[in-house]
């Protein structure tokens, strides 16, 4: 029963007023333990973290334990979201970030992607707010929200494994799938060339599109068969490259242009 007159708020900031003084610790949902080290009315209290991270927050949010630390890497343990609730989940800023920690970072991710397990991410963007600022202005952005382009870590980085702004391009989906393995990699060999038991000989095959995988040739050595491939797939990645003129970063197309040059 509601008392006529009675003030959740008031009553709140009288418990909170006289009943704790400064250096209480509280209990929070998400944070840890907070200390209160200053209070100036229900909605301006001032608490601490154990990092030294200072917030102000309303009393209400205190005692129900529903204040949390901005500085806390709740983001598969390594990703800061120091924006907090200001930013939508849906904004695109935000689910390129939560994938790329996820990426970089998760378990259960890299049970199922392993080749992700020696992926990182730079230290400015384990924190979303440095990553907000620096994701739109690298090129080509805005078409990752209109034509679906994605962000890519390898061609600028190759063997740095690495999500920086340094290291990062937006590309069409076409050219990501152009990379993409639809064959099983035998471990010993490069990427496009297998051993084949029967015949005794290395087998030089590559995708195309991401779908259709074009047989190369049969060859003595993998040396051989490697030397095939890269020719290939330098072509038709020139061909692609070409076509896509324009529409990636100048430095980006320079670099698909000979990429299989450079290895």
């Amino acid at each position: 029963m509601l008392i006529k007159g009675f003030s959740p708020l008031v009553f709140l900031e009288s418990i909170l007023k006289y009943n704790y003084d400064f250096g209480t610790q509280f209990k929070t949902k998400s944070s840890g333990v907070c200390t209160l080290i200053k209070y100036v009315n229900a909605k301006n209290v001032y608490v601490m973290f154990e990092d030294g991270t200072v917030i102000k927050v309303a009393s209400g949010n205190l005692l129900t334990g529903g204040v949390s630390n901005p500085n806390h890497p709740s983001v598969f343990g390594v990703g800061i979201n120091d924006v907090g609730g200001s930013i939508p989940t849906d904004d695109k800023r935000y689910t390129l970030w939560c994938s790329i920690i996820r990426r970089a970072y998760s378990d259960l991710y890299h049970h199922s992607k392993p080749t992700y397990k020696d992926v990182e991410v730079c230290d400015r963007w384990k924190r979303f707010s440095n990553f907000a600022e620096d994701v739109v202005k690298i090129p080509f952005y805005e078409k990752c929200i209109t034509d679906k382009y994605e962000l890519d870590k390898d061609i600028l980085g190759g063997y740095l494994r690495i999500y920086s702004p340094e290291t990062v391009c937006f590309i069409p989906r076409s050219v990501n799938i152009f990379f993409s393995r639809n064959t099983q990699k035998q471990s010993n060999l490069p990427t496009g060339i297998t051993f084949n038991k029967r015949l005794n000989k290395y087998v030089a095959s590559c995708n195309i599109g991401g779908k259709n995988t074009q047989h190369l040739g049969v060859f003595d050595t993998p040396e051989e068969a490697l030397i095939v491939y890269k020719r290939t797939k330098n072509k038709l990645l020139k061909t692609l490259a070409n076509s896509l003129k324009g529409d990636i970063e100048e430095k980006v197309y320079n670099k698909l242009l000979n990429y299989y040059d450079l290895e």
